[in-house]
């Protein structure tokens, strides 16, 4: 099911998880959106997740222990990654999490319950903060990946692989600081073509991370893939932290 239509697969996913959700959280359940790949059509199977966020006032703990003992095998079998907050919480947070919330605004695809994404409001400062902050913790996470292969090439490009699954959101989010239109192509080609203008770095290892993403064969060799990528992404960094983003 999941080779021949990943739709179907996530509906499916999203059908038994939702089940238990409202018979643990009934009343107080206040909303729930599928957000990330799965909402914005760019899921690959056997590498994305299905991210869905509730809202749910109040978050018990003991029904958090409930929720998680009934969907267990669901959610292993459909790699579902929930996300639950309070109402209060959801609003109190655009400061912290301005990336996730204009990902959610933008793409998201509510399920159940009043759509409070469209309330918020995100300053643009923020959103510069949390994006140098990301693009930081990726050149580090990347790093970290080279020095732990210990020249093992095979786990080694799987690994990048999965590290290269979180980047399209990075991607977005980078873009939006250049543009400031509420709504943009989710098409991941233009959004990196855009990106090369507007920072001035080589296209083609972002093109290659795209590729290795979607499990596209590239040719060149991945060190020299992942040399290209982090002076891309120190590149970008820098000027993040200069004067023009501030």
């Amino acid at each position: 099911m999941l080779r021949k239509d990943p739709d179907i697969f996530i509906t499916k996913g999203i059908e038994k998880y939702m089940e238990q959700v409202q018979t643990v959280f009934a009343d107080s359940l206040v909303m729930a959106a599928l957000y990330g790949s799965a909402a914005t059509g760019h899921y690959v199977a056997g590498v994305s997740d299905i991210n869905l966020l509730f809202v749910v006032d109040p978050p018990s703990p003991k029904r958090l222990f409930e929720l998680a003992e009934r969907t267990r095998r669901t959610a292993d079998k459909y790699r579902i990654t929930p996300h639950i907050l309070s109402k209060q919480e959801l609003l109190s947070s655009t400061d912290v999490f301005p990336v996730e919330y204009l990902e959610m605004k933008e793409t998201m695809e509510l399920i159940h319950g009043t759509n409070l994404i469209e309330e918020l409001q995100i300053d643009r400062k923020n959103l510069r903060h949390q994006v140098e902050s990301m693009i930081r913790g990726e050149i580090n996470s990347l790093r970290q990946l080279v020095l732990t292969q210990g020249g093992r090439k095979r786990l080694f490009f799987q690994d990048v692989r999965l590290w290269a699954g979180r980047q399209a959101a990075l991607m977005r989010s980078l873009l939006r600081l250049v543009k400031h239109e509420q709504k943009q192509d989710l098409n991941p080609k233009h959004i990196i073509e855009e990106i090369v203008e507007a920072f001035e770095v080589a296209p083609r290892p972002l093109l290659e991370l795209e590729d290795l993403r979607e499990g596209v064969h590239i040719s060149r060799d991945i060190v020299d893939v992942i040399s290209d990528l982090l002076l891309n992404y120190i590149h970008i960094a820098e000027i993040l932290d200069g004067p023009t983003y501030r």
